[in-house]
């Protein structure tokens, strides 16, 4: 009996599995999942293929270009500062001489006289400002003769003093007939050393700005250099971001037109399009595009004036519309209907007519300079060529009265 019971409680052996009928372990089934989602998308239509790596295929291909045009810009600002060598560094400009009320010296009469040129520079003048030229013409030219023939001392220094007088003089078309009757009236034995000393003071002088410009243009190339190496370490997401709500917002007639046709309130739009925003255009390789509330724009395509141009400004705020109503997806093109939503309600609001009330572009920022100090009204010809001509004419009379005035000196003094 109790053999018996032992043999009912004795389990019966498991039968053995071959390895084909073992099952599947655990941790093959996050590859086995893998391998489904790879033949689903090998089993895709292309059309659906193309559409998923779209996105991705396309931003490295703007990453690229990015990435070629940062290299072409840096070997072409590289090959400059190669070309302008080794530049000496330009100190501190000395500040130039105070005019003096009441001149005396030949070196302040040099100085009154410059100050002058710089004032009537371009500027026509009446029969009383002319007659007063005329007499700091006759008088710079005079005191430097006179002071030319008293001085005793050394002759070296005589002449490299008064070749640097003379030499101011020449590099202005107003005061260089002034030089020129000095150096026509100095004693003809010195004439050949002055005119030598004015030549070196001259090439020193076109040395010294040949230097500063060297320096000016090194300056700027390494700035840019410095633009160019921040554009490659940060990327193009992280600069538009730098620059969201940044922009200028929506001149006031375009923003009513477009509120009225996309019943949208616009006040938040801001608009960009210097410099930057024309460089991150260009980096998307887009004439524009927007993201949230910032419409980018290459240089020179703002321009809601015109009807092509208020059709692309009016696509664009359509996008900011989308993206406000949460309905754009991630990615690097909007949604095909997204954007055929776009382009017709960008053409319906350009339809009729570009917008006359508003300028074609808005202002910068922040002016770095006003641009009015640099307008010039252009004279006439005919008030031109009758400066010329009355100027042609004071400065022979200034040289015949000059002759006859220090003729006559040498006499007098006796």
């Amino acid at each position: 009996m109790t053999e018996r019971v032992q043999q009912t409680r004795r389990k019966a052996p498991l039968p053995q599995r071959t390895p084909e009928q073992m099952d599947v372990p655990v941790a093959m089934e996050p590859l086995a999942v893998q391998r489904q989602a790879l033949t689903r998308h090998g089993t895709r239509p292309q059309t659906a293929q193309r559409h998923a790596a779209g996105p991705v295929l396309r931003a490295a291909s703007l990453d690229r270009q990015e990435h070629t045009h940062l290299e072409q810009e840096r070997g072409h600002v590289q090959r400059q500062v190669a070309v302008l060598g080794e530049v000496t560094t330009v100190g501190p400009q000395a500040d130039p001489r105070p005019v003096p009320d009441r001149p005396t010296t030949p070196a302040e009469w040099v100085t009154v006289m410059r100050a002058r040129v710089e004032e009537v520079q371009g500027q026509p003048l009446d029969y009383r400002s002319s007659t007063a030229f005329t007499s700091l013409q006759r008088q710079v030219a005079q005191t430097l003769v006179q002071g030319f023939r008293s001085d005793r001392g050394d002759a070296q220094a005589r002449y490299a003093a008064y070749g640097e007088h003379l030499a101011t003089l020449q590099r202005h078309p107003v005061s260089a007939p002034v030089a020129r009757v000095v150096l026509g009236l100095v004693p003809p034995a010195e004439r050949l050393p002055l005119q030598r000393a004015v030549d070196e003071t001259l090439q020193r002088f076109q040395a010294q700005e040949q230097a500063a410009l060297n320096f000016d243009t090194l300056q700027t190339l390494q700035r840019q250099l410095a633009e160019l190496d921040a554009e490659a370490t940060q990327p193009v997401l992280a600069r538009i971001q730098a620059r969201r709500g940044a922009g200028n917002p929506l001149p006031e007639a375009i923003q009513r037109h477009l509120e009225q046709g996309l019943n949208h309130d616009l006040s938040r739009v801001r608009i960009h399009d210097d410099a930057e925003a024309d460089k991150l255009a260009k980096g998307v390789n887009a004439i524009a595009f927007t993201t949230g509330t910032d419409i980018f724009f290459q240089a020179g395509r703002f321009n809601p004036s015109t009807q092509s141009g208020l059709e692309l400004l009016a696509h664009e705020v359509t996008h900011t519309v989308q993206q406000s109503q949460g309905r754009v997806g991630t990615g690097i093109d909007p949604d095909a209907g997204l954007e055929s939503e776009a382009r017709r309600m960008g053409a319906q609001l350009a339809s009729a007519g570009p917008i006359r009330q508003t300028a074609g572009r808005l202002k910068p920022l922040v002016p770095a300079v006003s641009l009015r100090g640099l307008q010039r009204a252009p004279g006439s010809a005919a008030g031109i060529a009758k400066w010329r001509k009355r100027l042609d004419s004071l400065n022979k009379e200034l040289a015949l009265d000059l002759t006859d005035l220090l003729t006559g000196a040498p006499d007098a003094a006796r």
